[in-house]
């Protein structure tokens, strides 16, 4: 599972539901502090007219290159929004058509039961932690409010949805919390499928996924590497992200392909300690540094930024480390290294991605010092960049923000949109996944999802393709980089297609 290392949902917003240690509150890759996802009914993204990537780091689909406000929607056959696969324009343009089958687990003919990941206490974790400042809109909130409007709009299956909380605790053992969530939604109060935030201080292991998989129930909120995937290829999405061995392949590219690596690059890679991100290492990450003549010069594995950062940032000087990666999604590790490589003098090239949380946690708490030499791999706008440096929302992201905005809430803030986008795509990927399913089983959302291609408009990234043995969305990015002149992350050029 993908950890985090650090303290919740949020900062894990890209793990597998892993947990973070000591300073850590594991999470699910769609676990966003804010309550998981609920899906406005947002807009098919439409044809993407992306060209296929290549090995200079994607094929660029529109945009100029570095305007804050030009990579978003992409005009004149780049990514907007459009028609879905069957010809409605996303969950929002009109209701479901009831199923054939009028009752089954997890639903009648009238209402269809839905789990939801919430953790409260996530919030008040956060300064704990050292991110004192950091907090999210509440999250049974704000799915209530996106729950009232997707009834409004149809439903699913054409039916009325009843979400079914669990609360995780951020300061418990998030494996504990995976066997009761999973016993509350498959025996207790049986759901269709379930989506959100797991969080919690320790344990590492994504119970949930597995659990919910052999009841038949799909996690819509997951994340993990190809492997995890593909072992669980018709329970297990994430609708805007990247699974994390095809984004340590992709990482790479695009760096080398900016002359990020440079003559007598010494690379480093810090990796959360677990087989999902060893193995994205092993068959993401290396090969692709061997395809460009990089070799890994050294790896360190982390339980725990906050106590294990200081030990690896000084075996990386020793080793002459000059450039170093990340796969440890949620924004501790990074953040925990530069902090120890400042405090020694320590300087390093720094390649991350959007998993790494650049404007929510990055920007926010790391030493602008080491953040000077920092460029990157930006596939989630709401993560990547503050509002004041983001571009034009895609048309999935616009209707997803309108949605809260006349439900109450204000969706000014960064971390406000990133809770928002996360509460968006999942529940639109599975109306739009079972519109003209026969029955609500997790074998017609997968045919129903296989079908969708890029017709699929997503809150969270640029631009998703879904396809059999795809079910990690993201397929576009833009090249990011810290500009010291407002302290901030900005986009460096045009929307890319990931690959």
């Amino acid at each position: 599972m993908r950890g985090v290392g650090w303290v919740i949902a949020l900062l894990a917003v890209a793990g597998c539901g892993s947990t973070v240690q000591p300073g850590a509150v594991g999470s699910d890759s769609s676990s966003m502090l804010a309550p998981t996802q609920q899906s406005t009914s947002m807009p098919a993204g439409g044809s993407t007219g992306l060209a296929g990537p290549t090995s200079s780091g994607g094929a660029a689909i529109g945009g100029s290159a570095a305007a804050p406000d030009d990579g978003g929607a992409v005009t004149g056959g780049g990514i907007t929004g459009g028609g879905a696969a069957d010809g409605t324009t996303g969950a929002a343009g009109g209701a479901s058509t009831p199923s054939a089958a009028r009752s089954g687990p997890g639903f009648t003919a009238t209402e269809v039961k839905v789990g939801v990941a919430i953790s409260s206490s996530s919030n008040a974790a956060f300064g704990a932690y050292g991110a004192k400042g950091l907090s999210f809109p509440d999250g049974k909130q704000l799915v209530n409010a996106y729950v009232a409007h997707l009834n409004r709009t149809g439903g699913i299956g054409g039916r009325h949805v009843v979400p079914v909380f669990y609360d995780y605790n951020a300061t418990g053992n998030v494996s504990t919390s995976d066997a009761a969530a999973c016993a509350a939604w498959t025996q207790d109060d049986r759901v269709v499928a379930a989506l959100g935030v797991r969080a919690g201080a320790t344990g590492t292991d994504d119970g949930l996924t597995p659990c919910l998989s052999k009841a038949g129930v799909p996690w819509m909120s997951g994340q993990g590497d190809a492997a995890k995937f593909a072992a669980y290829p018709k329970t297990l999405y994430a609708p805007a992200l990247i699974n994390s061995t095809r984004l340590a392949k992709a990482v790479v590219d695009a760096l080398y392909a900016r002359g990020f690596f440079g003559a007598g690059a010494r690379v480093g890679v810090v990796y959360q300690d677990n087989p999902e991100m060893a193995r994205a290492v092993s068959n993401g990450l290396r090969p692709a540094l061997a395809a460009h003549g990089l070799p890994l010069v050294k790896q360190a594995a982390e339980s725990n930024a906050f106590t294990e950062s200081a030990n690896i940032e000084l075996r990386f000087a020793t080793a002459g480390i000059t450039h170093v990666l990340f796969a440890a999604p949620g924004g501790a590790s990074p953040w925990q290294f530069m902090q120890s490589a400042q405090q020694n003098r320590h300087h390093y090239h720094y390649g991350i991605s959007s998993d790494d949380q650049p404007a929510i946690i990055l920007e926010r708490f790391a030493p602008q010092g080491q953040l000077a030499t920092t460029e990157g791999f930006g596939y989630a706008p709401t993560q990547d960049v503050d509002p004041s440096q983001a571009p034009k929302p895609t048309a999935a992201l616009a209707a997803c923000l309108k949605v809260f905005r006349e439900a109450g809430f204000d969706t000014s803030s960064g971390t406000a949109q990133l809770a928002m986008s996360f509460v968006c795509d999942p529940f639109e990927l599975m109306r739009s996944g079972w519109r003209a399913a026969p029955t609500l089983s997790a074998v017609s959302l997968a045919d129903g999802v296989d079908r969708l291609g890029t017709s699929f408009g997503v809150a969270g990234t640029f631009a998703a393709r879904f396809a059999p043995g795809r079910h990690d969305g993201a397929d576009a990015y833009r090249p990011l980089r810290y500009a010291t002149g407002c302290s901030c992350f900005t986009y460096s050029g045009a929307v890319r297609r990931t690959g």
